[in-house]
């Protein structure tokens, strides 16, 4: 019978704290997967992992951000934030696929690493900002609120699409350090169609449970386009960081 290693629970260390675990979440190879996957992308300081239940819709999930804590020395230090949801474990048994939960991981901490999430945010507030500002210098120059409204919308449109193609773009970028780091390009792949597998039933039970709110969902994508490339689009960049790596 296998050793089980110590509780991943641990609060006195500044490599891994894991909280709100179940009991049989409690395995050793999570934690070295983990600090491992650290390690490897010279994530310093602490890395909290919350693990939690799933959120409307019950869909899987991992996300991988940092947000500023203090400033040192004019020297920004931020706190590293790793949550997984239980979904994932329920689709992805780390005992039988541990290669296939890592690739996942290992495309949340590209995430950690680039500053995503904060980045992210902060283009959003611009976005919103110089929307509203376009609005109110147009209208106070045109005076006509039917045109106001329309070059407005048309600024919002155009920078909004701009900031969802950087938004794939950084997809595809952690998908490829995923790859280099994990150098597993057919368990990054597994684990993107087991994923596009639920994503699609979830998705058949939002339509069915709430259609209004789901298609105005459709509507806004469908102007803006998506957050994070089609899953066919990700697996062929895949594929082709595969090649590289095998030549």
């Amino acid at each position: 019978m296998r050793k089980r290693g110590p509780p991943m629970d641990i609060k006195n260390t500044h490599t891994v704290t894991i909280n709100g675990l179940y009991r049989d979440e409690l395995d050793q190879r999570l934690y070295d997967l983990i600090d491992e996957l650290k390690n490897k992308f010279g994530i310093e300081g602490r890395l909290t992992v919350i693990i939690r239940e799933d959120n409307p819709p019950y869909k899987p999930n991992l996300f991988g951000g940092v947000s500023p804590r203090s400033i040192d020395k004019f020297h920004i230090v931020y706190d590293n934030e790793l949550t997984i949801t239980r979904g994932i474990f329920r689709k992805i048994n780390i005992k039988d696929h541990p290669d296939e939960l890592k690739t996942l991981i290992a495309h949340e901490f590209s995430h950690i690493c680039n500053k995503d999430q904060f980045i992210s945010f902060i283009l959003q507030i611009v976005w919103f900002g110089s929307s509203i500002f376009i609005f109110s210098f147009v209208s106070i120059y045109l005076k006509n609120i039917v045109l106001t409204i329309l070059i407005s919308l048309i600024y919002f449109v155009l920078v909004g699409r701009f900031f969802y193609s950087w938004r794939r773009g950084i997809e595809n970028r952690c998908d490829s350090d995923s790859v280099k780091m994990t150098e597993n390009p057919d368990a990054t792949m597994r684990a993107l169609k087991k994923m596009d597998i639920f994503s699609s039933e979830i998705k058949n039970i939002i339509q069915l449970r709430d259609k209004p709110l789901f298609f105005l969902k459709k509507a806004y994508y469908f102007i803006l386009g998506n957050t994070h490339p089609s899953i066919s689009e990700r697996i062929k960049n895949v594929e082709s960081i595969g090649k590289i790596k095998r030549n």
